[in-house]
């Protein structure tokens, strides 16, 4: 089941993407935003509230993928959705990558940044090729 049926939708004000001029932390990933990255700025209001977000380049993948799949994700929550989505649902292998990669925020074993990957096909992709 996709997370987004079940909560209420945040009323984006502000989406931009900026480079970073001082390091920030990821939202999704919990990974440390370093200077002259590239993230997406978020800015809108939950539940009466102003909140903002800040994503990194590796988790609007992530969010990409969830959108296509389930039209759309939750703010801070795409790490829980997409291991959801991988216990048993027969998706390709590039989908599991994305958890694990989410899962060690985006580094590898020798602590170097995984290169950004590419956005898996969903479910209804894979069903209108076949």
């Amino acid at each position: 089941m996709c997370m987004i049926e079940d909560v209420d939708k945040l009323l984006v004000l502000s989406d931009v993407t900026r480079k970073a001029a001082k390091s920030h932390r990821c939202c999704e990933c919990g990974r440390g935003i370093e200077r002259g990255e590239q993230y997406r700025y978020e800015t809108g209001v939950s539940d009466g509230r102003v909140v903002t977000h800040k994503t990194c380049a590796h988790c609007l993948i992530v969010r990409e993928w969830l959108s296509g799949e389930c039209g759309g994700w939750v703010y801070t929550m795409t790490e829980e959705d997409l291991v959801e989505h991988c216990n048993g649902y027969g998706h390709p292998m590039s989908v599991y990558r994305l958890a694990v990669g989410q899962r060690r925020r985006w580094r590898t074993r020798k602590g170097a940044l995984m290169p950004l990957p590419t956005c898996p096909p969903t479910t209804h992709e894979r069903a209108g090729a076949a």
